[in-house]
């Protein structure tokens, strides 16, 4: 019971992650790659204590955290940045947003 208490927490700090990434971008608290970095490291991290809170092994572990914290902070980045960027077109605002 104890290690489903912890594996919740886990995701439901990783969903507060992904909406803080998608936030910092669109409001634009930070640069563009701080946020894409940070975001990926806290992302691949609460993931593999995820992992390991369902007790898998290390390496399972390692790789889930990889992979699917990667994964998700892409889409997150990728969606904020289309969003920024098509917001910005209908206001008529002519700048690059992604050189930020």
């Amino acid at each position: 019971m104890q290690g489903s208490l912890v594996g919740i927490l886990l995701l439901g700090l990783f969903a507060v992650s992904i909406v803080v990434i998608y936030l910092a971008i669109r409001l634009d608290w930070l640069p563009l790659a701080v946020v894409s970095v940070v975001g990926t490291v806290v992302n691949t991290i609460l993931l593999v204590l995820y992992s390991l809170s369902q007790h898998n092994g290390f390496g399972q572990a390692i790789t889930v955290g990889l992979v699917v914290g990667l994964l998700f902070t892409v889409i997150t980045v990728s969606v904020a940045v289309y969003f920024q960027t098509a917001m910005a077109h209908a206001t008529g605002e002519n700048q690059d947003l992604l050189k930020k």
